[in-house]
């Protein structure tokens, strides 16, 4: 069991958006206004004085008597400080204590710390008892150091920073810029230019109550522009279909993470009643590793100047509860999707994106049909066919002159699998080749085929292209009976498989080795580079834990697609991804185009190639 992956889906249930009552704690700023304490207001698109009002239910004479400038309208990104007292603002809520709940799950519950529910509810901490009303701060009130304000500005002045968490390990030299303030620019207008919080100028040059002046040069600091964990970043490829799309440039980018945590399935977890014994749910242990990968890879992006509201949503592997996810009032206007992970999840997700303008990313393998005529769509592993197709080209430029051999299984469900090979292969050979034509065979039990396609003093490839594990024991033990016959036991032959045959536990890894089975991967998780050593290392500070592959696929995909997407960054070469997409045609979604030829030797799994695109490096 691992313990800590337990702690962190807990924290992860108050970042969740939930369908009905979410345990939300909103997290504001105050600051102190003419000896009032007040909260930071940072005014958004739509807001009047009117709707302040509504919403604090604080008369407009006494948010007029501390923001004078506010009178004269309203502008985005201005602050308004609304005085607490006799607004609306609830400090806490009223919690019915039920069998099995301790403080600590009552708290990972309301994303509240204990000390937070004892400070509110003295004794608490000496024992609960079932139906006690226990008070729940509803908010976390962040007093902010700055000097008393004596009048308002319309500089906004809060920490607005992204959803990150913080990764202690990970090392951004500073550096700094000017800028000299031209007439009509805010603060706001001047962060958002050079991808920096408002509090950060701010800090920096000890503005006073946000006021700037036209010919003031304000110092920028800023962050080191090269990626964390990217080992060497290669100039984006693609076909001459695919245009990268463009986002407006906005101070904020909302990006929503769909995927099927099942937290419910989990109750041991949420009453906080752990024990050694206590395991995740399969589906929850696979979302918290992508979680965790995916905070890291936003934490990067922060350092890089991005600001994203980040929301993560369980979809429980249900149509429908991703149909009420989209319908929400919170997933309005989401920029980016990434996930879920289900066909049945996919579909409705791919038509909201198409139908609103937003890009939607699916991070693992699914059903390719949903690129057909929907241009928003990008899927970030190469499908099953991309694959082949990209073993024909490695084989028929790499291999040309050695005796290559598809060997058929019979099964139907593998003939897609055989045309895309036998069609790119042919395609790409040449009478110069040691075959013009791709030889196949029939495999048999006798193996006389087998057999007799294998020369003397030539390199013969077997290539089987078989999902079916029966099948692919059958070919690697018939093949293993005819190299041991004394014809044929000097002879060098080697297997080309397929990716799936790696999961296939009953597969003989003593076959494996000896042909030196060469198979197409979507990515190459390799722990000896430079770049994972960081990563892990990173990891284990943040999550006391090893990371997955789930955790680094999280970390690959969040930080390759919303650098190219939201900072125009093309930074592809991730920890074991290359992300390259290619359009599937006019109209039609994308496909990362890059598989890594990879091969067993000696018991381990070494790269001998890649193929970009349908182009070998």
């Amino acid at each position: 069991m691992r313990f800590i992956g337990i702690l962190v889906m807990m924290l992860l249930a108050s970042t969740l958006v939930a369908q009905e009552g979410a345990n939300k704690k909103d997290k504001i700023e105050t600051t102190m206004v003419n000896g009032k304490k007040c909260l930071v207001h940072v005014v958004e698109s739509g807001n009047t004085l009117y709707s302040l009002h509504r919403q604090y239910e604080v008369a407009i004479a006494e948010i007029v008597a501390l923001n004078p400038n506010a009178e004269a309208g309203l502008q985005v990104g201005q602050v308004v400080y609304i005085p607490l007292e006799n607004s609306n603002i609830q400090t806490h809520k009223i919690h019915i204590v039920e069998a099995r709940q301790t403080l600590y799950g009552i708290s990972r519950l309301y994303d509240v710390s204990v000390a937070d529910i004892v400070a509110l509810n003295p004794g608490a901490d000496q024992g609960l008892q079932i139906g006690q009303q226990l008070k729940i701060p509803t908010l976390d009130v962040t007093s902010t150091p700055v000097k008393e304000v004596e009048k308002n500005t319309s500089q906004p002045i809060v920490n607005n920073q992204p959803l990150v968490p913080n990764t202690p390990s990970v090392q951004w030299p500073d550096s700094v810029e000017t800028h000299t303030v031209q007439k009509g620019e805010t603060l706001y207008r001047i962060a958002l230019a050079h991808k920096v919080t408002m509090l950060d100028i701010v800090k920096e040059n000890d503005i006073v109550n946000g006021e700037i002046k036209v010919g003031q040069i304000l110092v920028i600091p800023t962050k080191e522009k090269a990626p964390v964990f990217a080992e060497n970043a290669i100039p984006f490829i693609s076909d001459s279909n695919y245009v990268a799309p463009k986002f407006e440039q906005k101070s904020k980018y909302k990006v929503a993470v769909i995927l099927p945590f099942h937290i419910t399935k989990n109750p041991e977890v949420l009453s906080g009643m752990i024990t050694p014994a206590t395991e995740l749910n399969k589906l929850t242990d696979l979302s918290v590793d992508f979680y965790m990968g995916a905070k890291m890879a936003l934490d990067s992006l922060a350092k890089l100047g991005l600001t994203a509201e980040v929301k993560f949503y369980d979809s429980k592997a249900s149509a429908a509860e991703v149909e009420s996810i989209l319908k929400g009032y919170d997933f309005k206007n989401t920029d980016i999707i990434i996930g879920p992970l289900f066909n049945q999840t996919i579909t409705p997700v791919a038509n909201w994106a198409k139908a609103n303008n937003a890009r939607m990313i699916v991070p693992f393998n699914a059903n390719t049909s949903v690129l057909k005529s929907n241009p928003y769509v990008s899927f970030a592993l190469p499908s099953d066919l991309t694959l082949i197709k990209s073993l024909a080209h490695y084989y028929a430029l790499e291999h040309g002159d050695d005796n290559v051999v598809l060997v058929k299984s019979g099964l139907a469900k593998d003939n897609d699998a055989y045309r895309v090979f036998r069609e790119e292969f042919n395609r790409l050979t040449t009478p110069q080749s040691y075959r013009a034509v791709l030889k196949e065979v029939q495999l048999t039990d006798a193996g006389k085929e087998l057999s007799a396609a294998i020369v003397k003093d030539t390199l013969t490839v077997f290539v089987d292209l078989s999902s079916d594990k029966a099948h692919a024991m059958r070919f690697l033990t018939t093949l293993n009976r005819v190299k041991n016959e004394s014809k044929h036991e000097d002879a060098r032959v080697a297997v080309v498989g397929v990716n799936d045959w790696m999961k296939f536990d009953d597969l003989s890894n003593y076959y494996k080795n000896r042909f030196q089975l060469h198979y197409a991967s979507p990515n190459h998780l390799d722990y000896s580079t430079p770049a994972m050593k960081t990563f892990v290392t990173s990891y284990r500070t943040l999550y006391n834990a090893d990371p997955s592959k789930y955790a680094v696929q999280g970390f690959d995909v969040t930080y390759a697609y919303l650098s190219q997407y939201l900072l125009m960054r093309n930074v592809n070469e991730g920890l074991m991804n290359d992300i390259r997409l290619e359009s599937r045609g006019v109209g039609n979604g994308t496909e990362n185009g890059t598989c890594f030829i990879l091969k067993q030797e000696n018991f381990e799994i070494k790269r001998v190639g890649k193929v970009i695109n349908q182009r070998v490096y």
